[in-house]
């Protein structure tokens, strides 16, 4: 499967990722991946992408500050509350950008692990992408 996005590129079905029955990945668009930036000082979130540069730039994002990423697992989406509470605690913390990664479209597969579970990879990518779009030193990315 090879996503939209030529920043993604194509996704196979062989070597490590042999498996009986294992799917592929569902694309990005479907995925629909979405990025939430929080700071300090501020209750509402901003959207940012690694493929609009301009929503980066144009953001509280601050590279002085170290970035905290937080993104949850199968069957859930960034409302879930254990994401809000601890990006609430690295507000109360200290000054960091905060980014909610949500991949609900991805993650809601109903029973269907497998599927949920190849769509990190694309999510896992796009992840990579954004931290190669911040304007900060990566070793301050967590």
């Amino acid at each position: 499967m090879c996503d939209p996005d030529p920043k993604l590129g194509c996704y196979s079905d062989t070597g490590a990722w042999d498996r009986w029955l294992f799917p592929l990945p569902e694309s990005s668009t479907k995925i629909g991946t979405k990025f939430y930036l929080y700071t300090r000082g501020y209750s509402s979130s901003q959207t940012i992408h690694y493929n609009s540069p301009s929503t980066i730039s144009g953001s509280r994002f601050n590279g002085n500050r170290d970035t905290k990423i937080i993104i949850h697992g199968f069957n859930s989406d960034s409302s879930s509350a254990w994401m809000h509470d601890m990006k609430n605690a690295f507000m109360t913390k200290g000054y960091f950008n905060v980014i909610l990664v949500d991949w609900g479209n991805g993650a809601q597969t109903g029973i269907d692990y497998d599927q949920a579970s190849a769509n990190t990879r694309v999510v896992g990518d796009q992840v990579g992408e954004l931290i190669k779009a911040l304007p900060t030193s990566k070793s301050r990315v967590h």
